[in-house]
């Protein structure tokens, strides 16, 4: 899951963000609408929730791809 950003009429800005439960292992996608919204689990409704960081990838071709960066399983050249 990745993090979007959407901004609706009125200028509302919500976020999704990939929390993770300490409790029962679940990783919930978490809409946030602002700083005081309280983040509970989807799942067992704890709030011992952690942020999770999720990474990306790309696949095909890149012309503009070094083959230097040592993340990349691509193969560039």
């Amino acid at each position: 899951m990745q993090k979007r950003n959407i901004l609706l009429k009125g200028a509302y800005k919500l976020r999704f963000v990939d929390y993770k439960c300490n409790d029962c292992g679940k990783i919930s996608e978490i809409v946030i609408r602002n700083k005081e919204d309280k983040i509970k689990c989807n799942n067992c409704g704890s709030a011992n929730m952690a942020r999770v960081f999720s990474s990306f990838s790309c696949n095909g071709s890149n012309t503009n791809c070094s083959g230097s960066c040592s993340s990349c399983s691509a193969k560039c050249n």
